[in-house]
């Protein structure tokens, strides 16, 4: 019987992807950070999909179980108007993912096309493209927020909404084209671009079959802290109330509605699960994205650490020396 000889002489070939993959599976607070961003996720999904399916009334209210503390029956306790806290909850989490997705989007689709087309085509492409591009990144988000937010208080809330994601996403953009064109410039004058020109490969197809998918692992690790960011600057709005209101809720208008020192000291549970859950949801995705960082250039966390002690031991000696 003829038997199978392994041979043990020919090394296995990795792709960038799997080693990669590979890198962010031994990073053990990355993978924490996606399995908690996977629980929570599902859970604001399924709390949506049942608000959906039963139609719940979010207007809905019950003043004699106003302010009730947690139970089995309302696990996240009651709020002003006596409704059930926790759908409450979870649908402002799905609001959150809802703006982070979409915003995400509209400011990585515009970090690529800006930074691609400035990188490949330089000159005074790549002169006008920085030139707005540093006039977008000095606009000041907070004042420009307040304007349209008070242009557009009179439209419907989901209209509003979608106001806001796109706010958000055009103003988000700046880093990611920088980002983009630096590495486009680099790889322009690569040996396997020169190739493609000789073979008389269109600019278009150089720019999106060559150029941009050698740089998806960094658009990946932008658009995961974009992501975060998103949901922070959207929390943020609300809170201020300039975003959706009531019976809409979010996890920065559920905040701000229990910021006064009454509902801090007495009735918690209006404060804790709505803060609990943004952290956790940030915490999370920002581990997902310091562990894609790391895991597409393993040498910048030990560049950080070096960087680090650099530093501390500067500010040790300058003590030392003014000590003497």
């Amino acid at each position: 019987m003829a038997k199978k000889i392994k041979n043990t002489n020919v090394e296995e070939i990795v792709s960038p992807t799997k080693l990669m993959i590979q890198r962010f599976k031994k990073n053990k607070l990355a993978v924490i950070g996606l399995v908690v961003f996977i629980i929570l996720t599902s859970l604001i999904l399924i709390s949506k999909a049942y608000i959906t399916i039963t139609d719940y009334n979010l207007a809905n209210v019950d003043l004699v179980n106003k302010y009730q503390g947690p139970s089995l029956a309302n696990p996240f306790g009651t709020d002003d108007a006596g409704r059930n806290y926790m759908p409450r909850v979870f649908l402002g989490g799905y609001i959150s993912l809802q703006v982070g997705i979409l915003a995400t989007v509209i400011s990585t689709t515009l970090g690529i096309l800006v930074g691609g087309i400035s990188g490949f085509y330089g000159k005074k492409v790549d002169m006008i493209l920085m030139r707005v591009t540093e006039i977008v990144s000095s606009f000041p988000f907070l004042p420009i927020a307040i304007t349209i937010s008070v242009l557009f208080v009179d439209i419907p809330e989901q209209q509003r909404l979608y106001v806001m994601m796109f706010v958000i996403g055009i103003l988000g953009w700046t880093s990611l084209a920088r980002m983009i064109r630096g590495q486009i410039l680099s790889l322009r004058e690569q040996e396997f671009m020169t190739a493609a020109r000789a073979l008389g490969i269109t600019k278009r197809q150089q720019i999106l079959k060559h150029l941009i998918p050698n740089t998806v692992a960094y658009i990946i690790v932008n658009a995961t802290t974009a992501f975060a960011g998103a949901i922070l600057s959207e929390a943020s709005l609300a809170f201020l109330g300039l975003s959706v209101n009531e019976p809409i809720p979010t996890w920065g208008a559920l905040l701000s509605a229990a910021s006064t020192s009454t509902i801090m000291k007495n009735y918690w549970w209006m404060w804790v699960f709505p803060g609990v859950l943004l952290f956790t949801l940030i915490m999370s995705i920002n581990l997902i994205g310091e562990g894609l960082r790391d895991s597409v250039d393993p040498k910048a966390h030990i560049k950080f650490k070096k960087q680090a002690k650099i530093s501390l031991f500067s500010k040790i000696f300058k003590k030392k020396e003014v000590n003497a």
